[in-house]
């Protein structure tokens, strides 16, 4: 069966930033992406993502720190590259989560 869209891709532009958001279904499980690319990168504009107390862990690939969390049971992902944001959500291992993360940077 695979991994298939759960809704429409969701494409938001604004003056400084593009939003591209997409839900997926695998199973009975699904999971979602988002990223936003800004015009220009501010140290204070990144959005801030809720989590519980714990950070799981701080994974690193390719130079760059994705930062794994838990928030209601689901793992997130959230890391900053230059002026692209990127943020994964959902029902996912932990090891499912840093393959996907890990599939960004495969050539």
């Amino acid at each position: 069966m695979g991994t298939q869209e759960d809704s429409n891709l969701n494409i938001a532009e604004r003056t400084d930033r593009c939003v591209i958001g997409m839900g997926y279904i695998t199973g009975n499980r699904t999971f979602a992406i988002r990223i936003i690319v800004y015009e220009n990168v501010l140290e204070n504009d990144l959005n801030i993502y809720q989590k519980d107390t714990l950070l799981l862990e701080e994974y690193v690939v390719n130079g760059i720190t994705h930062y794994i969390t838990e928030n209601n049971s689901n793992l997130s992902a959230m890391w900053a590259n230059e002026n692209v944001e990127g943020y994964i959500q959902g029902d996912l291992t932990l090891e499912e989560m840093r393959q996907m993360i890990d599939s960004i940077y495969k050539e």
